[in-house]
């Protein structure tokens, strides 16, 4: 595993999610293409939840606590109230992101075979040099449906 690639990857990711995001109001982030289905705030949430649990094998710890709030299974989120504010949780995607990178820069290459808890309360775990791009292989697919929700909500195309 090439850290410098993986690094290079969670960057363009973070670049399309921020383009992706470009003329979003708060509220069109709540809005759901159909009765069922994620929020763009909820994937923005899940994003952020995956990181900080990364950032915890990292030693850094979570971001923002309330981000479990956002886990694989909870409900999404179709109104403010029932999350984290939406300035906020940008923040802490940035925070994260910025985290991620200083993280990843101080990664020694020895623990790639160190075995570490899949997702938090999991007893499945796998090689810390496994999950790395495994989280950025998740993020580009919560990434590109935020691109797809965006549209399917009538908010149209972020790159024209």
């Amino acid at each position: 595993m090439n850290v410098e690639t993986m690094k290079i990857q969670l960057e363009f990711s973070q670049f399309v999610l921020h383009k992706t995001l470009e003329g979003l109001e708060p509220a069109d982030t709540y809005r759901r293409a159909g009765e069922e289905g994620s929020t763009i705030h909820w994937l923005l949430g899940h994003i952020l939840d995956s990181r900080d649990h990364f950032l915890g094998h990292l030693g850094i710890g979570p971001v923002l606590d309330a981000a479990d709030r956002y886990r694989m299974g909870t409900p999404t989120i179709t109104a403010e109230a029932d999350g984290l504010p939406h300035a906020r949780l940008m923040e802490a995607v940035d925070e994260s992101y910025e985290a991620m990178m200083v993280g990843l820069d101080a990664l020694d290459p020895m623990r790639f075979d160190e075995m570490v808890p899949w997702q938090p309360g999991s007893e499945r775990k796998d090689k810390l040099g496994r999950l790395l791009p495994g989280l950025i292989s998740h993020e580009t697919y919560h990434v590109g449906q935020i691109g797809i929700l965006r549209r399917l909500t009538g908010c149209g195309s972020a790159f024209g």
